[in-house]
């Protein structure tokens, strides 16, 4: 059965406000006060340990520390909201299966794969939102380019990063669709 798309228009702004928040602090707030707090740092490991495996030592600003913190404690509940939200969002086209006349056993596959791409889309939220960060910058500076050299190529330049970044934001809402996800699986088993 197929199903009515969720729109994103059709939803309140503070959704996508929670889920942007979640990625900057991830990308932003973490990595930075995290360098700042500890003496060794690593944007994928976070802070390093020493010999006896704590902390002792290495924090060299305190404020910074509780800022680190303080963004984990976030994040980890920022995750959880944005995974609540996309499910939230998914939640007409789990209520027109579950109104519709299919088998119990179809509507619960039906709806837990909805569900379940809902959490995959929100836990790769990153991936668009990294793309539109690095769109962005690469864009000031192309667009400066033009500026300074009275040269057009940086502005068309801006404008192609510009679309490659709302076609990687399409690719992803697509790629993490349970719609679609259900519609393969049901067609491949039956």
């Amino acid at each position: 059965m197929a199903s009515k798309p969720a729109h994103k228009n059709d939803q309140p702004v503070i959704f996508e406000v929670v889920q942007q928040a979640g990625n900057v602090n991830e990308l932003v707030l973490k990595p930075i006060s995290g360098a700042e707090a500890f003496r060794k740092y690593s944007l994928l490991l976070g802070p390093s340990l020493n010999k006896s495996g704590n902390l002792r030592g290495m924090v060299i600003n305190a404020k910074m520390r509780y800022v680190y913190n303080l963004s984990g404690n976030v994040g980890n509940k920022l995750a959880v909201v944005s995974a609540l939200i996309n499910i939230y969002k998914e939640l007409s086209r789990a209520q027109a299966v579950w109104n519709s006349n299919a088998p119990a056993s179809d509507k619960f596959s039906h709806i837990t794969m909805l569900t379940s791409a809902a959490v995959l889309r929100s836990v790769t939220s990153i991936v668009p939102t990294v793309a539109s960060l690095a769109a962005m910058s690469v864009e000031g500076y192309a667009m400066l380019f033009s500026a300074v050299t009275g040269n057009r190529s940086g502005d068309a330049f801006a404008k192609e990063l510009d679309a490659a970044q709302k076609q990687i934001s399409e690719i992803h809402s697509r790629q993490w669709d349970g719609e679609v996800w259900y519609q393969v699986i049901n067609g491949t088993v039956h």
